[in-house]
């Protein structure tokens, strides 16, 4: 019998989060049917966010287990970056809720974000070295823009082009980079990176998405020309790994 094969670009960290994410939101008609569960029916006033241990266990997001214990492994690491991400979400979801309520800089709100902004920040660093790692920065990300952080947002994302260069998550966040980074002074670094990923001489997937993105700037901004060589040492300072520590 053959043993199922884990494929890096498609994996159950991925793929588990969204449908997951929708299941919990309540399927009846009515005022409530678009706010998820724990919107209805918050956790008590001693915890912000309920735990995701009390939502769903890692072993159900992991795939059965096979003959190989590789890919026993491999799942069970699957499962547990999903379970995180799910936990991610659910903070998320709290904060926006608190946003939306006009109530974004209520320390109960800040409470909220940056402890999943820690959790993640962790999370980030405990998987290093694994595909879920590019993952779990993608959470990452979208809690320093809503934070504002929108410099280590760049250093983040300008480590994990040049340490990364054809993972999706990278292309796939392409044009918020472009858009971010030119917030805070740093475009041009920006650009040179995706100028360098555009010219990796393999196919992979996202090369068109940075290609796209590249070719929706200005003409001044359009022809940006990186050298192998050049792009190396274009952030001798900030060439920051996935797992940098801003402390």
């Amino acid at each position: 019998q053959a043993t199922p094969q884990r494929t890096a670009s498609h994996g159950p960290a991925e793929r588990s989060v969204g449908p997951l994410r929708d299941a919990l939101r309540p399927q009846c008609p009515g005022p409530f049917s678009n706010r998820p569960y724990w919107a209805m029916f918050p956790p008590p006033r001693t915890s912000l966010v309920m735990s995701v241990k009390d939502v769903v266990q890692a072993d159900y997001l992991a795939p059965p287990d096979s003959y190989s214990r590789v890919n026993n492994t491999m799942n069970s690491l699957d499962g547990l970056c999903s379970s995180i991400r799910l936990g991610i979400e659910e903070s998320i979801v709290v904060y926006d809720r608190f946003v939306r309520d006009g109530e974004g800089s209520t320390p109960q709100a800040t409470q909220v974000l940056e402890r999943a902004t820690g959790e993640a920040e962790t999370a980030v660093r405990e998987f290093e070295g694994t595909d879920e790692q590019l993952y779990l920065l993608e959470d990452l990300l979208r809690l320093l823009e809503r934070a504002g952080r929108f410099d280590h947002w760049t250093r983040r994302y300008l480590g994990a082009a040049y340490e990364h260069p054809t993972h999706r998550v990278v292309a796939r966040l392409a044009d918020q980079a472009v858009r971010i980074s030119k917030q805070v002074g740093r475009q041009k670094q920006v650009l040179n990176a995706l100028s360098y990923l555009a010219t990796i001489p393999m196919e992979y997937d996202g090369r068109e998405k940075i290609v796209e993105t590249l070719s929706a700037l200005p003409p001044c901004f359009a022809q940006v020309e990186v050298t192998t060589k050049s792009a190396a040492c274009a952030l001798p300072g900030d060439r920051d790994l996935v797992s940098y520590d801003p402390k």
